[in-house]
């Protein structure tokens, strides 16, 4: 599946990016953000062409999305959020 998202601000690409990431994982599907392919279609005239990016165009992020091989039965202990609210 292809999933092509154009949008003029970085950090509205980054928010759809993440909730993407999110709802994927809810799906049990795994994903990784990989900066590789961004860093490249930046010098790649046939990825940008493929991509039909113009030139001031850019990738902010890749996400690599899949079912994972193996299952966890259990993450990795993590320290208590240190929380202060106002």
């Amino acid at each position: 599946m292809k999933i092509h998202l154009v949008l003029k601000n970085e950090i509205n690409a980054s928010l759809a990016a993440s909730n993407m990431s999110l709802m994927a994982e809810s799906f049990g599907l795994g994903v990784l953000y990989s900066g590789f392919f961004s860093a490249v279609v930046k010098y790649s005239p046939k990825l940008r062409k493929l991509l039909n990016l113009k030139s001031k165009g850019h990738v902010v992020t890749t996400l690599v999305i899949g079912y994972p091989d193996v299952k966890y039965r259990r993450t990795t202990q993590k320290e208590t959020a240190d929380v202060r609210y106002l």
